[in-house]
């Protein structure tokens, strides 16, 4: 990933140019990336000086940045004012830097919204929220709505980081049986060999360490695709060119469980994000429209492209468009006794909540079912590795039988 620096206009608002950064491999692909977000792009080249850094801002220092903002707004600064001040302050030099494009923007004269959209910062969702409650006159009440809505998705996040973490250390002990097996255990016992002169029995301890080395030989090779599948999942997942390009949301709905999970958190952060952008005075069209544009999962986004359809083009009324699958019944039924968008608010507010709730009940099997499988994989190493102990001293346990059981009986 290189970094690029780019001079780009915001076609409909200022229409000012500015300067921003993208991490791209190529620089066509930086460009296909600032035109896809709705710039128009007046020059890329590639920047020397600064750091070729991978991640984007995590979402704790967004989220804290955030509250900082919304409390100097609450003391009675202007939204422009306390965001002008936040960034001017902000401790980070790299996340101030991320954030200049906003200044710029203040200084320009631009608005409030309009100046966080420049700096590629934060979601569309939480974006929106803000627009919505700057047109309406009422960001600062809006404000706190967009930043517990950044805060479900923390929360959603943190759930995960404990079992991930546990498993994270199941692989390393899967990982270290397998190596050990490989490269200490079959190696000894092959230059130990077997004491027995029987050719039966000799023949029985070759035909062991053969098969033992060649099954080993698998399971290590598993071990070690399955590690780099992993990181590479963890990594395309958190550097957004590779997110785009790699199908992982496909590839993690059909693990059993995971998939359950991913479309339980993304029912819950869409439709609690519905419903903040109805509150702050989005309408429900507006509203489905940018939910069905910020996820991920295939499901749940054909779903929203579905509910779109019928509201836009088949003329659906909204007691009737959210009817459908994934939705179980019991929300089905909910939403159809909605009655106007306040109603539809709440209802889409239990809907996350109780989406929210089965969240640890998806947790808890995928927990198990990664047990099952690590432990069942370094049993099968054992038990590999008590095979060959035991072809290789048959003749010694042949011994030790018959000084315990002289007579045979």
């Amino acid at each position: 990933m290189l970094l690029f620096d780019a001079i780009v206009a915001t076609p409909g608002r200022t229409n000012l140019a500015r300067k921003t950064h993208v991490y791209a491999e190529t620089s066509q692909d930086a460009r296909r990336e600032l035109l896809e977000k709705g710039f128009r792009v007046l020059s890329v080249e590639r920047n020397l000086t600064g750091p070729n850094r991978l991640w984007y801002t995590g979402k704790d220092q967004k989220l804290a940045f955030l509250r900082t903002l919304g409390f100097q707004s609450q003391a009675g600064n202007s939204p422009s004012a306390a965001l002008a001040h936040c960034i001017e302050t902000e401790p980070d030099p790299g996340f101030r830097d991320e954030l200049q494009p906003a200044l710029d923007i203040l200084n320009a004269g631009g608005g409030f919204t309009e100046a966080l959209r420049a700096t590629d910062t934060f979601d569309e969702i939480t974006l929106t929220i803000l627009q919505a409650g700057e047109a309406g006159g009422s960001l600062k009440r809006v404000m706190s709505e967009a930043i517990d809505y950044m805060e479900r998705r923390r929360k959603d996040m943190m759930k995960i980081y404990g079992p991930l973490a546990w498993f994270g250390f199941e692989i390393f002990q899967a990982v270290s049986t397998v190596v050990y097996a490989k490269y200490t255990f079959v190696p000894d016992v092959r230059l130990r060999g077997i004491e027995s002169k029987k050719q039966e029995e000799i023949d029985a301890f070759n035909f062991a360490l053969n098969t033992s080395d060649a099954i080993i030989d698998v399971l290590f090779w598993l071990a070690i695709v399955v590690s780099g599948l992993g990181i590479a999942a963890i990594a395309a997942a958190q550097t957004p060119s590779l997110r785009r390009k790699l199908p992982i949301g496909r590839w993690l709905d059909k693990v059993p469980h995971v998939g359950a999970y991913r479309v339980n958190s993304a029912i819950s952060v869409t439709f609690g994000a519905a419903a903040r952008l109805i509150r702050s005075g989005k309408g429900i069209s507006d509203a489905v429209e940018i939910v069905s544009r910020s996820t991920a999962v295939e499901t749940v986004r054909r779903y929203w492209d579905a509910v779109n359809d019928r509201l836009e083009n088949r003329g659906d009324s909204s007691q009737e468009a959210f009817l459908m699958p994934p939705l179980d019944v019991h929300e089905r039924q909910h939403l159809k006794g909605h009655k106007n968008k306040g109603d539809l608010a709440k209802v889409m507010t239990t809907i996350a909540d109780e989406r929210e709730a089965k969240l640890d009940g998806n947790i808890r099997k995928g927990v198990r079912l990664m047990h099952i499988v690590t432990y069942s994989y370094i049993g099968a190493v054992f038990s590999v590795m008590v095979w060959l102990m035991m072809a290789q001293n048959k003749s010694m346990m042949a011994g030790m039988s018959s000084i315990t059981n002289p007579g045979g009986s």
